[in-house]
This record gives structure tokens, sequence and C-alpha cells, in this order.
């Protein structure tokens, strides 16, 4: 996927080379090609000129085998990219080979290293500065159709043209691909646009476009609200489109296919029918697919044992309760649907410890019962009807007689539950690192209203559990994202600033980004329960390998707490002065747990930054010496806390429900950073000597709810 999306980054900059400077025409106007014309194994007739005017590469007539000029068009981003222009030969022993002529929009420098040729088949691997992509593709009417690989699981359709120039230096750089104009028609109608761009598939089936259609109606295809028969109808559409690009395509839009009936949660059965035809067909690369096709065929036995469970057939519901209550079916164990499923089926047949077990898991951990609630004409719950609590309560009652000791099993419940799925996560991992050479940073930018949150924070949490404190040392730096949260402060916003972060949740190691373009973690992190353990893996693989490097500074530090008040002492050696005046020396008070329960459900957060001594911006290196020392009493650092908390309040016209601010078991985290390149040298974390025990001051209560708890805060983005 790397090597594809530094391909895609290159072209995506070759279109805006091609396409800038001429405002007035939206890309693939210019006289793309003979009106409503269609892909064609024969294109010599179709005039095809870019932006510019310039025109393709002259084709060359009557090619009947392989040997000869030959130009690339990648189809990338609704255009055919003119990349390369390359000669294949046959040498002695009938041995084939490839030379490129012209390379020079490709930055990537790349060469042949095979080439093989079979009747009309012809496969070729080319090797450049990120990797190796393999082509595979078929002559037919002179033009070879076939497909790229950039991974096991990417491909990018592709045509080879024959031609005779020397150079690419007149031709075009990005033509519109065929049958562009049956597809503006389409997306230019009103009225049933989705029978529309379907009508224009298969007009023009074996047009590039044609696959991004398929593949954008099967995404939205719920909303379509099919019948089976024209899902049916669609699928092998994209079956037939993609086959005109040679098997693999073809067999990659049976995965897809089966994948989007998946996450649309539609006709289970056709799913585990397309994968059955996708394992048959995928041959030796099977083991590439076994993680997608194992999770796609879960999910469809899921949703079909989801459906008998709500059937009249006694039977299938027996079989289905027996499925799905598996203890082997780990990834459905926190699906707020099953579980509701499970608890209805066991209350109606007089289950009644079952039933509180299912019921006490919806209700006691993050996000299940409110998913309920708002999913709930679509899992058979009617307006109206009691919610999972009422029921909990009512069978609770029945079965011991009074509420008591509700609460403290709700509690115990939700303790053991994400204690349990911590320690799954853990054991799936591969060992921790065993000599540490650095301490690592890992900053969380988190929220108690953020639903995505849940699985970044679990994970983190995991993390810590790994790893002692003096080997990793983690952050929670509270954002109001995307409401009010009662533990941001205002040195945790300057923060969030300071890495230009664009959402919740959002995490650095040792001041490097896991998430967008150029993170250590492109798909980022966060989710709900079932994505914990992803999470927690990602992160240990990037946190493992930093472990191991060379620390660029080592941080030290003192903290004590006497009479209320906190002394601290931090300083660094050891980091290079060559770029001296871009460190900075930052100190944080990080709180160790806190116990608040937000919206999203999580009841306790760890590691909470309360505080930056001396500032967010931290102290410079003066004299060769870095280093800093404080002494505050901490009721000071409390009501700063308080006084941000009320400006806040004020601004937004909102009271907090509570303000937690006890400031207990408190902890000093040090750190040096390079402002410049934002990377993180060095740190420690400490407990603060006699902060074990709470603070005299308790919660602080508002007077009311927030009174506008559905608005994003200060403008900030929702969580992604």
């Amino acid at each position: 996927m790397e090597l594809r999306r530094r391909w895609s980054a290159l072209l995506a900059c070759l279109m805006v080379v091609v396409l800038c400077g001429c405002p007035q025409k939206p890309p693939g106007s210019a006289a793309p090609q003979e009106a409503g014309a269609v892909a064609s194994s024969k294109p010599a007739t179709v005039t095809l000129t870019d932006q510019e005017g310039r025109p393709a590469p002259p084709f060359r007539e009557g090619a009947t085998g392989f040997e000869g000029r030959w130009s690339l068009f990648l189809s990338s981003q609704g255009q055919d990219i003119v990349l390369w222009l390359f000669e294949i030969s046959r040498g002695p022993e009938n041995a084939w080979s490839g030379k490129f002529l012209d390379a020079s929009r490709d930055r990537t420098k790349p060469e042949f290293t095979r080439v093989a040729v079979d009747g009309e088949q012809i496969q070729f691997d080319v090797k450049n500065e990120q990797g190796t992509v393999n082509f595979q593709g078929r002559l037919v009417d002179g033009v070879v159709r076939g497909t790229f690989a950039f991974g096991p699981y990417d491909l990018s359709p592709a045509r080879l043209w024959p031609t005779s120039i020397d150079s690419l230096e007149k031709s075009a750089q990005a033509l519109p691909p065929p049958g562009i104009d049956v597809f503006k028609q389409a997306a230019a109608e009103k009225e049933k646009p989705v029978a529309a761009i379907l009508r224009a598939a298969q007009e023009a089936y074996d047009s590039p476009l044609a696959l991004d259609a398929y593949s954008g109606v099967l995404e939205q295809l719920r909303r379509v609200e099919p019948t089976r028969a024209q899902a049916e109808k669609i699928v092998s559409g994209y079956a037939k489109s993609a086959a005109t690009w040679g098997p693999r395509m073809e067999l990659r839009s049976r995965i897809i296919s089966a994948v989007q009936l998946t996450r649309n949660r539609l006709f289970p059965d056709m799913v585990l029918s397309l994968l059955k035809e996708f394992e048959q067909g995928i041959g030796d690369e099977l083991s590439n697919w076994k993680d997608q096709i194992k999770a796609a065929r879960t999910n469809a036995l899921v949703e079909q044992a989801l459906l008998d469970l709500r059937s009249g057939d006694e039977a299938k519901r027996t079989a289905a309760r027996d499925y799905l209550s598996d203890p082997k079916l780990t990834t459905q164990h926190y699906n707020f649907e099953v579980l509701y499923e499970l608890a209805r089926y066991s209350a109606d047949h007089d289950e009644t410890d079952k039933a509180i077990d299912y019921y006490s898991q919806i209700v006691a951990l993050p996000l299940l019962e409110m998913m309920v609630k708002e999913m709930g004409p679509q899992i058979g719950r009617a307006a109206g009807d009691p919610t999972p609590r009422d029921v909990l309560t009512e069978l609770w009652e029945k079965s011991r007689g009074s509420r008591d000791g509700l609460d403290a099993h709700l509690r115990q419940v939700y303790e053991q539950s994400l204690a349990g799925l911590i320690a799954n996560a853990r054991e799936r991992a591969p060992a921790a690192v065993a000599a540490p050479t650095r301490p690592v940073l890992l900053e969380l930018f988190t929220g108690t209203e953020c639903g995505p949150c849940i699985a970044a924070d679990l994970a983190t949490w995991g993390v810590q559990q790994t790893y002692s404190d003096k080997d990793v040392i983690v952050l929670q730096i509270h954002q109001h994202i995307p409401l009010p949260d009662p533990l941001a402060n205002l040195d945790g916003e300057e923060r969030y600033s300071y890495y230009e972060a664009q959402g919740t949740p959002w995490a650095m190691i040792d001041g490097m980004s896991l998430q967008g373009e150029r993170g250590l973690i492109p798909s980022g992190i966060g989710g709900l329960l079932q994505q914990v353990e992803m999470n927690y893996l990602q992160l240990r693989n990037v946190i493992d390998q930093r472990l191991v490097m060379s620390p660029g500074a080592q941080v030290s530090a003192t903290a004590a707490l006497q009479d209320g008040l906190l002394t601290v002492s931090a300083g660094a050696t050891g980091f290079s002065t060559d770029d001296s005046g871009a460190l900075r020396l930052r100190v944080a008070l990080v709180e160790r747990q806190v116990d608040y329960a937000g919206t999203n459900g999580i009841r306790d957060h760890h590691h909470v930054l309360r505080a930056m001594l001396g500032g967010a911006r931290g102290a410079a290196v003066r004299k060769g010496e870095l280093k800093y020392d404080t002494s505050i009493p901490l009721a000071e650092l409390r009501q700063q806390i308080e006084s941000y908390l009320a400006e806040f309040e004020a601004g937004r016209r909102i009271k907090f429900p509570v303000k937690p601010l006890e400031l207990k078991s408190l902890e000093v985290a040090a750190w040096v950073q390079n402002d410049k390149t934002k990377e993180v040298l060095g740190s420690v974390l400490i407990p603060v000597a006699g902060a074990s025990a709470p603070e005299s001051a308790p919660a602080v209560p508002a007077a009311q709810e927030p009174a506008n708890a559905s608005a994003p805060a200060n403008g900030a983005p929702t969580a992604p």
C-alpha cells in the first residue's frame, strides 16, 4: 500500500500540472473523443488530446505481437495517465526483455526486471525506488488491456498502446478515458441518478470508469434498497466489466462485491457464494487474502444468524443463538446488536441469568446502550419499547427481589470486560521489547464525548500495562471535541495546535504523527470496542521500533508535594548543541487516574495532562543548559484549571455537571523536543512524592446540565 500511495501522489502531482491553467474547462472536457464513444480494442479512429491540445501517442496499426514500442495508459482519478514509453524485444531462445525509452514523467526511476510472453498474454515486473509492480495483460485487436498490481490487494486498470515514437515529449500527459461522454450524460440526469450511472456502466462496460461506477454504487447499495435480483445484476455487471481487464480484476470484483454487501448488511448468502468463488479462483495468492475472507465470511454468517434470530422459525432461532453465543466468535463479543438479540432470546425463553448477563454488558460497556437506542428500527426495536436498562432493572428485581447491588454489578461488568478485552489484545501481540534503549512518549488527544476515542483510550491503557512508566510514557490530552470536556485545559489546547492535529483521537509518538498521509499509521487509530485489539497492535508496532533506537537526550526530574506546595526540578543532558536553538524542555503535571464518565462511556481516564508547568512553549537552552525549576501551590494550579473551565462555560453558555479537580496521585512528565522537527529526543515520568492521596478538594458539581450538548466546542471539528 505504501508503494501505491507514493505512486498515487506522483500521479496526483502530474494531474495538477496537466489540469491547472484552464479553469474554464473541467478535467476531461477538452475534445475528449467522439460523442458517446465506448472503450474499443482498436482506438485508432478516436482523436485524443489533453487540455493543452497535445495528442495521444500515435497508434501503430497492425500490432499482432508484443515486439515493438508501447506507451502505457494508467487509469487513475478519472484520467488515463500517459506515463511510460518502452520497447519489448525478443532475444535468442525466446527470451523477452523490456527497455524504457522515456520514463521522465515517473520520478521513481523504473526498470524492467522480468518480461514473460505466452501467446496473447504478457506479464512483466518493473522495479523502482519504492518497490516492484507487476503487469498482466492480453493482446486483443492490437491493444493490450490488463492490470498493474501494487500489492496483493491493490490493482489498477491499464492499457498498452502500440506506437512508433521515440519520446513522450510532444505527447499528452493525461487524457479522458474511453466512455467518458456516456458517464457525463448519466451524471447530468437528475431523476434516478443511480439507475443512470448503472446504465452507463452497462453500456461502457469496458471503460475504466465502469469499475469506479460499480464500486461506488455497491458502497451505497443499502440506500438504494435493491431487491435480490437487482443486487445480483449489479454484481454480475461489475464482474463483466472487470473481466475486460483480466482474470485478477474479475476476481477482485468478487471480493469487493462481497465486502460491500457485508458492509451494507445485504444478502449474506450471496456474500458467502461470492467468497467461495473468490477462494476457488485466487489460487496461490489465497494466503494474502486469508484475513479479509475470514472477516467477510464471519460478518455474513453473523448477519444471517441475526436474521434467523428474528424469524419465526424456532429451529433457526436456536441454531442462530448457539452460533452467536459461541465463545470462539471473539470478534462479536462487543457487537451491540448480537448482545441485544441474545438478550431478547434469553428473556423470551425464561433464561433470566443469561438475559441479565447480556443486558448488563449492553448497559455497562461504552456506547452499547446508546447504539441500541439509536439503531432501534433497524434492529427490530420499536419506539416506546423499554430501554436495555429498564429491562435489566426489571429482570434484576425479579431475580433478586430489589435493585440492591445492581450498580456495583454494572461496575464489575465494566471493569472485568475491559480488562479481559485488553488482556486478549496483549496475548495476540508479540513479546514486549526486553531491553529498551530509550523511553517513548505517546501523546493521545482524546475526549470524554468522543465515540471513536474509545478504542484509542483502551489501546493506550493496554500499552501502559505492557510497559513500565520508565519505558513508555502515555499522556491523555483532552479536547473539547466533539463536545465540551471538563478534563480539557488551555495547555492541552495549545499542545493540540502545536501538532496541527485534525480531530480526536489523534496520537503522536515521540512527536511523530500516527495518522494522516504521512503518518506512521496512515489509517489512524480509533473506533469502538471491536477495534481495541487492532489499535493496540498498531501502537505496539510503532512503539517497539522506537524503544530500540538511541535517545537524543537524557532527561531527569524530581517532584514533591509538601504542605500544599509543589516543587519540581527537571533537566536534560546528552543533547546535541548543533540545533540547540530549536530544543525545548517541557514539563507537565499529570494525574494518574481520573474517575469521570462522559457520554462515550469510558469511566477511568489514565495519565491525564492537567497543566504544562512553565507553559506549553517549554524552557529553552540557556548557557548550554536545558533545565526547569519551579515551586507553586497546588491550590493555585487547581484554581487555574477551574478558572479556565468557568471561562469556557461562560463563553459557550453551558455548565459542566461535574468538574473533576481532585488532583490526586500526581506525576510529572518531562521531555526534550525539537521544535523544528517536532521529534521528542528523550522523556521521563516520575511520581510526585507526597501526592499519592487525594487532595481535599473533590469534584466540583455544577448547577445544571450542559445547555447545548449537541454543538461542537470552539468550532472544533467533530471526531473522525
